[in-house]
């Protein structure tokens, strides 16, 4: 589903609301005292940034597609989570899925939106400096460009290594 068409609902102490439910807005206005406009974020919001997640899996992929191994960096994702290999242990494949992390009772969830379309900073090398054009080439044409994927905040939390993680699917 498109996150802009996607069901927002606020919840507050008295009752949930869609979150374009005029008699939402005018609740917010009249206790904040002044006019408050609702804005729904199409790609989810984390510090005002979606969080991107790349799995062992796919590095291995392109590890073993260019012969050597290609540093994260390159990728700049905030989480890497490791998974079995192979093609059917990638991130990709979550999209539409939710992320649990943890097993406690609040744990943190993400909601995997999209792959992430990679551009030409992916060929330049964090350490050197130095560009590989061909990197890109390859993600390009034997990866349908999609590596890592944008996923927005369902549950806020903390999250550490070491977590369990568990996707559900819609």
């Amino acid at each position: 589903m498109n996150p802009r068409q996607s069901d927002v609902r606020i919840r507050t102490p008295e009752r949930e609301y869609n979150v374009g439910d005029p008699e939402l807005r005018e609740n917010l206005s009249r206790a904040a005292g002044e006019e408050i406009k609702l804005l729904q974020v199409g790609r989810g919001a984390f510090d005002l940034m979606p969080v991107s997640i790349i799995s062992t899996a796919t590095m291995g992929l392109l590890d073993a597609h260019f012969g050597s191994a290609i540093d994260i960096r390159r990728f700049r994702q905030n989480i890497l989570i490791d998974t079995p290999d192979g093609q059917a242990h990638r991130e990709t494949n979550w999209v539409g899925g939710t992320l649990v992390f943890g097993n406690g009772p609040n744990p943190v969830k993400l909601r995997v939106n999209v792959p992430i379309d990679r551009c030409v900073m992916i060929t330049i090398d964090p350490e050197t400096g130095a560009r590989n054009p061909a990197l890109l080439r390859g993600v390009v044409e034997d990866f349908k460009n999609e590596i890592g994927v944008r996923c927005a905040t369902d549950a806020p939390g903390e999250i550490s290594v070491g977590d369990a993680v568990h996707l559900l699917r819609s």
